[in-house]
């Protein structure tokens, strides 16, 4: 069973497209293996850090919300995207979200992700999604 985090995607709008501007993961270990000491909100960091470092760009980059899947939550705590979102230093004014959806939580949140930005009018902005 992979971690109930492994991807991170960051999506991104200009002024004319919705983009994936950034993308990682954790590696992949089997149950109750290497990762069996860290949560799922902690390798999400790890991703969302490894998300951010990626990204080529010369100031922050704002990433106004976080749309996270998270299946298995028993145990992590409340809000474990609020618990990723913060453990890999975003600020604390980013709005998150827990998608629980048995099968592709992670994609679903791509799609929040990407349907949020449509909608948005404002054009620009970033949003962190995965699962």
């Amino acid at each position: 069973m992979p971690p109930p985090f492994s991807t991170n995607t960051i999506v991104g709008r200009n002024r004319t497209n919705i983009v994936i501007a950034s993308v990682a993961r954790t590696p992949i270990a089997k149950f109750c293996g290497s990762f069996q000491g860290l949560r799922a909100p902690e390798l999400a960091s790890i991703a969302i850090r490894g998300a951010l470092s990626k990204l080529k760009v010369d100031n922050d980059i704002l990433i106004s919300e976080a749309i996270m899947g998270n299946v298995v939550s028993a145990g992590q705590g409340q809000a474990p995207t609020r618990q990723a979102v913060l453990g890999s230093g975003l600020p604390e004014s980013t709005v998150c979200t827990t998608v629980n959806k048995v099968c592709a939580s992670g994609m679903k949140s791509v799609m929040l992700a990407s349907q949020t930005l449509h909608y948005n009018s404002g054009g620009g902005g970033a949003i962190l999604a995965g699962g």
